[in-house]
Order: structure tokens, then C-alpha cells, then sequence
């Protein structure tokens, strides 16, 4: 550990980039069947005001100890083909929020001008929650009666749009400031069409491209937007692709970073007043895993839409016992940390006749 208090651990281990900055990262430690990774929710970072990062690819991480101190390092892309190099260690931890992830001070090198690849806008406040300035868009009856009632009504539907839920509803929102385009309805899993077409991680043929069906959509539903301040920890986790691919290592996919859900319990509503979430008279539903779709194969790259017809999960561990997800993993290091925990996962309304 430094000896100046003025400097900290990550003073001694130097990140190289084109710019170094500094900013808070938020994470979820999450075990699959066979390994275990931190999951990036998001970063952020004051430049001239502040600014949130979503990661849309990843990197598992690398960890180290000394003695009691622990240090992470792994990769992140806010657009694809820019890499941010983040580094946290334990005694960076600022707090732990009720969806079972931890903010930390990191240390990140990248571009000079970060802003201009952040997701947008945010906030933070004395508590240290972070407040995303996300977006619902809608037709002009539609929004005219959000905002007579003050609240959004929760959504049944998957987010395939194929299938309906019977545990949990969902309000949805988007970083995508305005939809005029198809590829802005294909970032939130609609098509003018009906149908997203998918390609595995190493195909080149058209046998591995996949076409999904997805809520047939036009823009011009779209075209009227309600801006609303939405606190990251009420997020549900972001589903997530595997890429094993065949010249470079594995690394980790959003698959759905451009679509935010807060979860309701059913037959509940999300109530704002002055632009933001009121948590006080919102009854959240949070689960504890993230869909884990192996990107190599068909099934793998529907999971994530579809959400109920796979084997694969992330589950989150919330280190409650330890305090930090460091002290977790040196404790439960080459340990089997998926099978037989049990977690609540949604539940979807079986075949009609």
C-alpha cells in the first residue's frame, strides 16, 4: 500500500492510454456455469458536467491481491472499437445498492475527448446514487396521459415482444434520445418489418444469420418523448452475449444496451414527479441473474429476446456476507458458485389453446 496518503493504491499500478481520467464505475460480481466475471453497468465521469458510459462489449477481468488490498482491470467499449482500460481496487469501494452491485472510484484511459462517445446525461447525488436522464417514447395520446397521470403503466411483454410475463412488469425506457430511423427501432427491439436478423460470433454463411420475430413498429409512434431522471440501481440487468470467437479471446456483449427496464411488481405503476422517479411510491420487482446467451449458436443469440427459453444465466452475487465483492472472491476463490443457488426468475404465461 502507498505510504502518502495523497496517493492510493492505484497511484502504483499506472494505466496506459491516450488520456488517463477519473470516474466511477458501477458493477455486479455474476457467476455462470464454470466462471465468474464482473459485469459493467455502467461508468461515469464528470467532463464539464457529468456523463454516463454504456458498456456495450467487455472484458473479463484481472485480479490481484496483496495482502488485504485487491485490484481489478478489465476492458470496456461505449462504441465499438473504443476501448477504455478501467482499474478499481478495494479500498475505492464507495457503497453497494439494492440490485446487488457495487460503485467504485476507478481510474480509466481512453480518447481525450471521452464525452463525445458517452450514452448521455446523468447525475449524482450526496448519496452517491446515479440518476440517468433516459427517454420513453410514444404517440402524442399516449404521452399526453404519462403526464396527466404522473406515473408509467408496466409492460407484460418480453423483450422479443413475443411473450408475456406473469411475475413482473416492466417500464421501458431508452438512451436513444429520439427514434427516427429503423436502426433506432431495431436498437429497442422493434422492426418495421417485424423481424431482427442475428449472425453468430465466427459465421460467414447465411446459414448463421437468424431472423427473430420482434413488435412491428413504425417511427411514427414514436415521435413524442417524455425525458426522465431514472436511478441506475432500479435498472434491470442487461442481458448478455458470449463471444467465443476464433482469433481473439472471449469477450462479453450488451445485448440490449440501448433498452432500460425498471421492474414493477404486477398490477403496479412507476409514479415521478419533477422529471424524476419517485421511489417512494414505487414498488420495484428485481431479480438476481442476467441471461447469458452463448453467441456461437442459434440458441444462444435468441436467448437474450426471448428470456424464458434458456439454460444459461448470470447469477449475481450480492457479497453480503463480505461487504465487497474483493473479499467475496478471495474467500470463495475455485469454488462451484452456480449450482444449487437458487434464484426467483420470471415467469411467463403458458401456451394458449
Amino acid at each position: 500500500m502507498p505510504d502518502d496518503p495523497n496517493r492510493d493504491l492505484l497511484d502504483l499500478i499506472p494505466l496506459r492510454g491516450e488520456a488517463i481520467h477519473e470516474g466511477y464505475v458501477k458493477v455486479k460480481l455474476a457467476h455462470a456455469r464454470g466462471f465468474t466475471v464482473l459485469l459493467p453497468d455502467l461508468l461515469i465521469a464528470d467532463l464539464g458536467g457529468w456523463r454516463w458510459f454504456q458498456p456495450q462489449y467487455f472484458s473479463a477481468p484481472l485480479l490481484s491481491f496483496f495482502d488485504d488490498a485487491g485490484h481489478a482491470e478489465f476492458n470496456i467499449e461505449p462504441a465499438p472499437g473504443v476501448k477504455l482500460l478501467i482499474g478499481i481496487t478495494r479500498d475505492r469501494l464507495v457503497r453497494s445498492y439494492a440490485d446487488g452491485s457495487f460503485l467504485y472510484r476507478c481510474r480509466l484511459a481512453g480518447p481525450k475527448r471521452l464525452k463525445a462517445f458517452a450514452a448521455g446525461t446523468c447525475s449524482l447525488d450526496a448519496n452517491h446514487t446515479v440518476w440517468l436522464d433516459l427517454f420513453h417514447h410514444t404517440s402524442a395520446d399516449a404521452a399526453a396521459a404519462i403526464r396527466a397521470s404522473e406515473h408509467f403503466r408496466g409492460s407484460r411483454w418480453n423483450i422479443q415482444g413475443t411473450k408475456r410475463l406473469t411475475n413482473v412488469e416492466y417500464a421501458y425506457f431508452t438512451s436513444l434520445p429520439r427514434i427516427s430511423s429503423r436502426k433506432h427501432l431495431e436498437r429497442i427491439a422493434m422492426a418495421t418489418d417485424g423481424a431482427l436478423r442475428l449472425i453468430t460470433t465466427n459465421g460467414v454463411a447465411p446459414r448463421d444469420i437468424l431472423s427473430i420475430k420482434v413488435y412491428r413498429e413504425s417511427t411514427l409512434n414514436r415521435r413524442n418523448t417524455i425525458r426522465l431522471r431514472v436511478p441506475a440501481d432500479t435498472v434491470a440487468p442487461q442481458h448478455v452475449w458470449r463471444h467465443d470467437a476464433n482469433d481473439q479471446p472471449t469477450y462479453y456483449e450488451a445485448s440490449h444496451p440501448a433498452i432500460f427496464r425498471v421492474g414493477l411488481e404486477p398490477g403496479t405503476v412507476l409514479p415521478f414527479a419533477d422529471g424524476a422517479v419517485d421511489l417512494a411510491r414505487a414498488a420495484l420487482k428485481r431479480f438476481d441473474y442476467a441471461v447469458l446467451g452463448f453467441a456461437t449458436t442459434h440458441a444462444g443469440l435468441v436467448a437474450p429476446y426471448d428470456e424464458e427459453d434458456t439454460r444459461e444465466l448470470f447469477k449475481i452475487e450480492r457479497c453480503e456476507e463480505d461487504g465487497d465483492l474483493f473479499a467475496y472472491w478471495r474467500r470463495h476463490h475455485d469454488q462451484d458458485l452456480y449450482t444449487g443457488r437458487r434464484i426467483e426468475q420470471q415467469a411467463f404465461e403458458g401456451p394458449t389453446a
